[in-house]
């Protein structure tokens, strides 16, 4: 049903150029990919109750209503990119949902209280290409499985300390956001870390002592950025430039220790 000009997802009772999914008892899976869907009833997966996937994206929902996945809680995987909803929509009776793909709308802030206890499945959470400027202290805290967690493409200057306690996080995206230093970015808690993506963040300056608040065995993602490497502790500037003479004056002299390696 991908690419049509549906503009409502009903039950009964249902308007012109709507689709009704009364009966649908069987249904497993459901596409309604672009089209100009802008309301949901609140009823309208009341017959869905073995619904396994569920993609709405890009089509013109700004608001689901309270309750209206009530009946879908086998649901595992749910796109709703690409919308202009302005927050997380009410999803706490998802219980198995796996993957959530709420990318591409105008949600800009995600509080403590944004997503319930209920989710404790959620792997994967996509959130890219919001206007998301705010992340509340303990906001992904009831997602105790996730594993992969976007956040690029948004407007984020910070990340709170307790912002995640996921144990499991592997790969965090924060590309294309406001971030301007590695401190600004706390990483507390997120023990399994593999790759964080920081490309095209404005970042000018990199100390090597904001790599030390960083998990271990984490590989750092900076393409597309332009990065000044700043020395600490420089004391050690004039000892090199002596060095750097005396091996000077040893290559000229012919000395016997030409094989020896250098430090760059």
């Amino acid at each position: 049903m991908n690419d049509n000009v549906i503009t409502q997802v009903c039950f009964e009772k249902c308007e012109d150029k709507s689709i009704s999914l009364k009966d649908a008892v069987e249904m497993q899976y459901l596409s309604l990919a672009r089209n100009l869907i802008s309301e949901i009833s609140s009823d309208a997966f009341s017959d869905t109750s073995r619904l396994l996937k569920l993609d709405l994206s890009d089509n013109k929902i700004a608001d689901i209503t309270k309750g209206t996945f009530n009946k879908t809680m086998m649901i595992s995987n749910l796109s709703l990119a690409d919308n202009i909803l302005v927050t997380v929509p009410d999803i706490c009776s998802i219980m198995f949902l796996r993957n959530l793909d709420l990318s591409g709308n105008r949600i800009s802030a995600i509080y403590s209280g944004t997503f319930c206890t209920n989710l404790r499945t959620l792997e994967y959470l996509h959130l890219s290409n919001n206007v998301i400027t705010t992340i509340e202290t303990r906001a992904f805290r009831s997602l105790q499985s996730l594993k992969y967690l976007d956040l690029s493409g948004n407007r984020l200057k910070q990340l709170p300390a307790h912002w995640v306690y996921s144990w499991y996080i592997q790969e965090l995206h924060l590309e294309r956001n406001n971030f301007t230093e590695l401190d600004s970015i706390s990483l507390i808690n997120i023990k399994e870390l593999k790759n964080i993506y920081l490309d095209e963040n404005p970042m000018p300056v990199l100390t090597a002592g904001s790599f030390q608040l960083l998990p271990g065995h984490v590989r750092i993602h900076l393409k597309n950025m332009h990065v000044e490497y700043k020395c600490e502790q420089c004391t050690c500037e004039n000892e090199d430039d002596e060095d750097d003479k005396n091996d000077d004056y040893e290559n000229k002299n012919g000395s016997d220790d030409n094989n020896n390696d250098f430090l760059e």
